[in-house]
């Protein structure tokens, strides 16, 4: 039986919950991922205004991928 690493989604597409100690420090880098690509993008704007958005589109893609590849499957009722 595999381990999932996050919960079934309860709505839909909604939000999976971390359950193991790997599905929370995926959370954790995701955060911190963030908080520090805003610190870095904070003096680049004027150079290049959707720095930001690339960064943060780029990490969601890649959660949402993890999230799905790593949680429970949606059971189907």
């Amino acid at each position: 039986m595999p381990r999932y690493w996050f919960s079934t989604p309860q709505f839909g597409f909604g939000y999976r919950r971390p359950v193991t100690w790997e599905g929370w420090a995926v959370d954790l880098t995701v955060f911190a991922i963030l908080a520090l690509a805003g610190l870095w993008t904070r003096g680049h704007q004027q150079d290049h205004p959707m720095l930001q958005l690339g960064f943060f589109f780029g990490v969601l893609a890649t959660t949402l991928t993890v999230r799905h590849c790593k949680g429970e499957p949606k059971s189907w009722r």
